[in-house]
C-alpha cells in the first residue's frame, strides 16, 4: 500500500512537471526568419555565402560558414535593440557576385512579458525595422518574432 501511495506521488510529480513546462511555452522567439529572392521577381534563389558575422561580438564569429542557402534564420540579442549582420558572398556563381559583402542593421523592440511565477518572462519580439542594408531591396513581411512565423524578411539580390 505504501508503496502505491510513493509510486501515485512521483507520477503526480512528474505529470505536473511536464504540464508545467508546456504552459511556459510561449509563441515568441528571437529568430527572425529570411528569405533570398531574385530582384525584380518573387522567385527564391539560393545564395551562396563565405559566413555571416554580428558586429561587435567576435566569439559568435562567423554565425555559419561555407553555405548555399535560400532561406535562413538568425538570432537578435535580447538584452540589445538593434543587431547588425554583415554578409559575405563567395566567389561568383550565377545568381552571386564575386567578393560581395553585404550589411543589414536591424531595430526591434523587445517587451519582457511574464507568463506565470513559475515560468519566468517571457520576451516579446516586435516591430522589426531596418535602420540600414545594402541589398538590392528589402521587404519586411512580418514585423513581429513569432514561431509560427515562415519569413520576415525578403531579402531581394
Amino acid at each position: 500500500m505504501t508503496k502505491r501511495i510513493i509510486i501515485s506521488i512521483i507520477t503526480i510529480f512528474f505529470v505536473s512537471a511536464c504540464v508545467d513546462e508546456e504552459l511556459c511555452t510561449g509563441e515568441g522567439t528571437n529568430e527572425i526568419k529570411l528569405l533570398f529572392v531574385e530582384s525584380g521577381t518573387e522567385t527564391p534563389i539560393e545564395v551562396a555565402l563565405d559566413s555571416i558575422a554580428v558586429s561587435g561580438r567576435p566569439e559568435n564569429y562567423p554565425l555559419i560558414a561555407d553555405t548555399i542557402v535560400s532561406a535562413l534564420t538568425l538570432t537578435v540579442d535580447p538584452a540589445r535593440t538593434l543587431t547588425q549582420f554583415i554578409f559575405y558572398a563567395k566567389s561568383k556563381t550565377d545568381t552571386v557576385m564575386f567578393g560581395r559583402i553585404d550589411t543589414l542593421i536591424l531595430s526591434y523592440n523587445v517587451t519582457p512579458k511574464l507568463i506565470s511565477v513559475q515560468c519566468g518572462p517571457e520576451f516579446i519580439f516586435s516591430d522589426l525595422d531596418t535602420l540600414k542594408f545594402t541589398f538590392d531591396s528589402l521587404q519586411i513581411v512580418e514585423s513581429h518574432f513569432l514561431l509560427e512565423v515562415e519569413t520576415n524578411l525578403k531579402i531581394y539580390y
